[in-house]
């Protein structure tokens, strides 16, 4: 546990399933949940690279609680485009975040970035 850059998961998990919902009303996971047969495998898939994203700024950014809300705010609008929902779907594919067994394997997933 870092007392300085302590991570904000329980109200990040709630952020994040906000934003899930979001991008599966907008239409923006409508390629990947055909393809995977389920929207709720592409939600998941979403959920799990939007968070492992979140991480990244996170640790790298040296980032602190005081910074929540401003990365949590920066993350929603870039993963509310297409190039973020990408991003993030390519990013769980890439670290197998997610898969419960039923995923299949992204074509171009760098390509799409």
């Amino acid at each position: 546990r870092d007392s300085t850059q302590e991570f904000p998961m329980a109200p990040l998990s709630i952020n994040l399933t906000h934003t899930a919902l979001k991008a599966v009303r907008r239409g923006l996971l409508n390629k990947e949940a055909r393809r995977l047969g389920s929207v709720w495998a592409a939600a998941d898939a979403f959920y799990c690279g939007a968070f492992y994203e979140f991480y990244l700024r996170w640790r790298d950014g040296g980032k602190t609680i005081m910074d929540s809300g401003h990365v949590k705010r920066e993350l929603e609008d870039f993963l509310l485009t297409a190039k973020g929902t990408a991003h993030a779907l390519a990013l769980a594919d890439s670290a197998k975040l997610g898969q419960a067994g039923e995923s299949k394997p992204r074509k171009k997933a760098s390509a799409e970035l």
